[in-house]
């Protein structure tokens, strides 16, 4: 990724002449020193540089407020200057009108370059793919910024800045960007605490059957221990169960709804925090880690055998398995290893899939359907977190909804 933060150039040089307000040196300036330089007229000039009297004379007068390229390169021979020296005289002599047409480009040219605005305009976060006032106005309110450019000079930078890794999909980019904002907001004030977090681990299970508080109880208890937790929207095409990250020092986790399933909430969540207890030293240098990246590869199956073990382990899956078509026997086995009913099956489906790579696993999730299908929507409903809408005040919603608990 290149350093956005570094100088850019002759760009850069362009738009500091664009701030400036007193005097700079003109093109027509010059013209004319170098013609009395030469001793030469207007007519001898004309026949120089091959450019009509009436046109010289406007250009002479800094009244030509558009040069094509032939005649600049002319130029640029005559007044022996290099072209980024002519490109800064001539954009200092534009008028304000030409100046904020070539800013509208700018900016233009930087959004489509950093988000996908059919995908964007798709679910919702902007209303045009063509309106680049309207989409700036409705990223810099989301996000908090001043300017759009601060969207890749101040939005994670840090993160960024640190895992030097490219991003090739701007919505997956977008995606981390938002739950870097909302986590720095948030601002959780409690030291993370490796022991505490080791010992509320195996705590964790029984929560899962309470189906409308359990999720939200656990979370909090995390956040008490320096570990913060959101919720945030699956967005189109980028294919995200979790994310952790290390901000200012503490670990941070964003779950994604991708699939929409309640299952896969609890094992996204155990997955990621198995990345925060083995692996925070190296997610510290990285920046960030999206669950399935190639960074932290080896690290997966890990962290997919510590959520297993934690919510249902094999020994148990081994032992429900000449049980898993009798719905009352997994409902009893469920209510006695105190954990939710759709978990089993969803770690049962997931010992399928290991024991049978390459196969058809859709026969599987279509034949435990009904009893996968428990929507997450009640868990999340208060801690769940947008895509759209304003950054700081969305965190702060949810930093209330943490801190209420806490404190009770």
């Amino acid at each position: 990724m290149m350093d956005e933060k570094s100088d850019d150039g002759l760009m850069s040089e362009i738009y500091q002449l664009l701030s400036q307000t007193g005097h700079v040196a003109d093109i027509a300036t010059l013209i004319d020193k170098k013609m009395t330089e030469l001793d030469l007229s207007e007519r001898q000039l004309s026949s120089i540089l091959g450019i009509e009297r009436p046109s010289l004379k406007r250009l002479k007068e800094g009244e030509a407020q558009k040069v094509d390229m032939l005649t600049a390169l002319k130029l640029i021979q005559f007044l022996n200057l290099e072209v980024g020296e002519f490109i800064k005289l001539y954009v200092s002599s534009l008028p304000p009108a030409s100046i904020g047409s070539l800013e509208k480009v700018r900016k233009a040219n930087y959004i489509v370059e950093h988000f996908d605005l059919k995908t964007l305009k798709k679910t919702g976060i902007i209303d045009s793919v063509t309106d680049y006032d309207a989409i700036e106005e409705q990223i810099v309110q989301q996000f908090g910024l001043n300017s759009i450019f601060e969207y890749s000079l101040e939005v994670a930078y840090p993160i960024f800045s640190r895992s030097k890794r490219p991003f090739a999909d701007r919505m997956l980019e977008y995606w981390v960007k938002s739950a870097y904002a909302k986590f720095q907001q948030i601002a959780n004030p409690n030291p993370y605490d490796k022991a505490s977090l080791e010992a509320l681990i195996p705590k964790m299970r029984p929560y899962s059957r309470d189906v409308e508080a359990g999720l939200l109880t656990v979370i909090k208890a995390l956040y008490n221990l320096g570990v913060t937790v959101i919720v945030q929207p699956y967005l189109m095409k980028t294919h995200v169960y979790g994310m952790t990250m290390i901000v200012d020092g503490k670990p941070c986790i964003a779950l994604s709804n991708y699939y929409n399933k309640y299952p896969t909430l609890w094992f996204t969540l155990m997955h990621e925090i198995a990345h925060v207890f083995y692996h925070f030293d190296k997610i510290k240098t990285l920046g960030y880690h999206v669950s399935g990246n190639d960074d932290l590869y080896l690290m997966e199956p890990e962290a997919n055998m510590f959520a297993r073990e934690i919510l249902f382990s094999s020994d148990k899956v081994n032992y429900i398995r000449q049980f898993i078509d009798s719905p009352r026997v997994v409902e009893q086995y469920a209510e006695q290893n105190k954990v939710h009913p759709s978990i089993i099956y969803s770690i049962f489906i997931r010992s399928l899939e290991d024991a049978h790579p390459g196969a058809d696993h859709s026969s599987w999730y279509a034949r435990y359907n009904h009893q996968l299908n428990v929507s997450p929507d009640r868990a999340i409903k208060t801690i769940n977190t947008m895509l759209h809408g304003n950054v700081k005040e969305d965190a702060a919603r949810v930093k209330q909804a943490y801190t209420s608990a806490v404190n009770n």
